[in-house]
């Protein structure tokens, strides 16, 4: 697939930057994703008697943890498949791609007219 023109530039990484982070709050932050999250906690963490602070299990495994629970660092990864998708060219890809830049902005939308714990 060509680059897009300079005029639709704007939108396309708009959308695929809508996109990515709307997939990577889904995991780092959706009520949907919580038991996953707890799962991983448990998996990267253990709690030490003698220490206040929970200790890593395996240094590597709090860097997976700290990778796949932070909107910002999830969302690059995230945001590099949905410019995958669109890349691969006309069709599905970039239909879900849509979809996911569309809800990226009705999420950012919400949470600013309903922030969460406004409740």
């Amino acid at each position: 697939m060509k680059p897009p023109e300079a005029r639709h530039a704007v939108e396309v990484v708009t959308l695929l930057a809508l996109g990515g982070w709307r997939v990577a709050r889904f995991f780092t932050r959706d009520q949907l994703t919580a038991e996953w999250r707890v799962a991983l906690y448990r998996w990267a963490w253990r709690d030490d008697p003698a220490s206040p602070e929970p200790v890593a299990r395996a240094a590597w495994r709090s860097y997976v943890f700290t990778l796949l629970t932070c909107t910002v660092c999830l969302s690059v990864w995230m945001t590099a498949g949905v410019w995958a998708l669109w890349s691969y060219g006309d069709g599905p890809g970039q239909w879900a791609d849509i979809v996911l830049g569309a809800a990226g902005l009705a999420a950012l939308i919400a949470l600013r007219l309903d922030p969460i714990g406004s409740e």
